[in-house]
């Protein structure tokens, strides 16, 4: 990280999300921490309101739409789903390293724009 990025932490979100073939799937807790590099301007470099992240829709995505996203086929899946959309949530986001948990599985990601 360099004077011209921001690093963004969202910790520990939990969530049940459908995993397995339907009619089979069932719910499972998925612990997941996303840190997210964005270049500026940010807040305070200028009074454009319109350019401010807002990291809580983040969270609401991963709580609210990607359980009816569902049901996953893996913890890969799921990771995947939620880099795609963050990828996708702001042109200023350069990378995102996720780490995600479930039951006793860990899974950790990553991903640079331009890479």
């Amino acid at each position: 990280m360099n004077d011209q990025n921001l690093r963004i932490l969202i910790k520990q979100v939990a969530v049940d999300l459908p995993l397995g073939v339907p009619p089979a799937a069932t719910p499972c807790l998925f612990s997941l921490t996303l840190e997210t590099d964005i270049t500026g301007p940010f807040l305070g470099d200028t009074d454009d309101l319109h350019i401010t992240i807002d990291y809580s829709r983040i969270v609401r995505h991963i709580l609210q739409v990607l359980p009816g996203q569902g049901p996953f086929a893996d913890a890969a899946t799921v990771a995947e789903a939620v880099l795609v959309y963050v990828t996708a949530f702001d042109e200023r986001i350069t990378g995102q390293h996720l780490w995600m948990q479930a039951g006793h599985l860990e899974l950790e990601r990553n991903w640079r724009r331009g890479t």
